[in-house]
């Protein structure tokens, strides 16, 4: 078993990548269609990213989603965003179905934002969304796009997902008896 020596606590094997000037998706640095996957908000972290090309993403997260943490006072552009661990056999392979979208640009931001919204209001108890990508907005200012989101449906939260956090609205998860759960 390898060490897990990374700075934040992660199911994901593998990172997924959103570039805002083109509104595509990546992950190993190859493009991929997005199209349906689950998206764990009960555990997404937010906070103060500063993310350079060539270098290690550097966060300081919130305590909470409802307690925000000071803006660090090191040198650097930090900026306000997100880590949230996404699952999809169909777009990402049986060796690594879940990967970590961590980012900190405009577009991506009001993308999670509204998608967090929509699913505080529909959410289902025991359940995760199944999320499908229906697209882009072009932000008025900047070269960013806005990622638009749906929620198509609920699923159990699957095994290759971390339980849920006991701080969690709807705590107390059960694992799903099928690990193959097909969304798409």
């Amino acid at each position: 078993m390898p060490l897990d020596l990374s700075n934040f606590v992660s199911s994901g094997t593998g990172y997924m990548r959103y570039k805002p000037q083109n509104g595509t998706f990546e992950t190993r640095g190859e493009p991929f269609t997005f199209k349906q996957a689950v998206f764990d908000l009960e555990t997404i972290k937010t906070g103060w990213g500063l993310i350079q090309k060539g270098q290690a993403p550097q966060w300081v997260y919130d305590e909470s989603i409802q307690k925000r943490a000071p803006k660090p006072e090191s040198e650097g552009d930090w900026r306000r965003g997100f880590t949230v661990d996404v699952y999809s056999r169909a777009m990402f392979g049986d060796d690594e179905p879940v990967k970590t979208w961590s980012t900190n640009t405009a577009g991506a931001n009001k993308g999670i934002a509204a998608l967090y919204a929509d699913w505080e209001q529909s959410r289902e108890p025991n359940k995760l969304p199944v999320v499908e990508f229906t697209g882009t907005t072009e932000l008025l200012y900047g070269n960013s796009r806005v990622p638009n989101f749906k929620i198509v449906k609920y699923v159990d939260r699957t095994a290759e997902l971390s339980p849920a956090p006991v701080s969690s609205p709807i705590a107390g998860r059960q694992e799903a008896a099928d690990d193959d759960i097909e969304f798409i």
